[in-house]
């Protein structure tokens, strides 16, 4: 074996070892808030009831399980030096579906957390002119299309795979990436379950903070002509 070889074996492995220090070093604080505000809505049920709370508890739910179960696999990779502890395709399909689906799931919530706050701000006269069922297909609809959107899809892109075969990689996170990601179907991935959440959590939020801006602006205003 080279000099050059064994420089970049060596450099391989601190890179991982690193890697694997500062995930633990967050995943441990992670855990231990979320049970603490777990414990918190446990405790105080009526602060559970309020709409706007529910689908933060459901995105605190799906990170913590992300946490706990999602990231021990990256890190068990980083921690043996790149190598992937399960050397079968189905552990390989396993992780990549179960990776890209809570990952989607994330951003279609925290996109419609977004969207809800605006709604539930600036537009709460509406919500008070619809009827309780309403309200509740309101808040519910659109949080079963982000729970299930991205598992659906990824179940038929990554396990079924009809478009492409994959090839596995066990020296590389996920066994390496699918093969739908270079077809058509990793292109409307990338925009729709990528980019558009991105987007409109972007979009929302800077309109929310140039509507309080504004708001304010008028309060200051009126309160000087008076």
């Amino acid at each position: 074996m080279s000099t050059n070889e064994t420089y970049t074996i060596v450099n391989y492995s601190l890179t991982y070892s690193i890697k694997f220090a500062v995930l633990i070093a967050l995943q441990i604080p992670s855990i231990l808030v979320s049970l603490t505000i777990f414990i918190y809505f446990g405790y105080n049920s009526t602060t559970l009831v309020k709409d706007h709370n529910q689908s933060i508890l459901i995105l605190l739910l799906i990170n913590f399980f992300q946490v706990i179960s999602d990231l021990p696999m990256p890190m068990n990779f980083f921690q043996l030096d790149g190598i992937v502890r399960l050397t079968t395709s189905a552990y390989c399909t396993w992780w990549t579906w179960y990776e890209f689906s809570l990952n989607t799931t994330n951003g279609f919530i925290m996109a419609w957390i977004s969207i809800e706050r605006h709604i539930l701000i600036f537009h709460s006269y509406f919500l008070r002119t619809l009827s309780i069922w309403k309200r509740r297909l309101l808040r519910i609809i659109p949080l079963v299309f982000c729970c299930l959107w991205g598992p659906l899809y990824y179940t038929y892109t990554i396990i079924i795979s009809p478009m492409c075969i994959n090839i596995r990689y066990f020296n590389s996170l996920l066994c390496g990436m699918p093969c739908y990601l270079l077809t058509n179907w990793g292109t409307f991935d990338l925009f729709f379950d990528v980019i558009s959440p991105v987007l409109t959590i972007f979009i929302f939020n800077l309109a929310l903070f140039i509507c309080v801006i504004q708001q304010k602006l008028t309060v200051a205003g009126s309160i000087e002509n008076n």
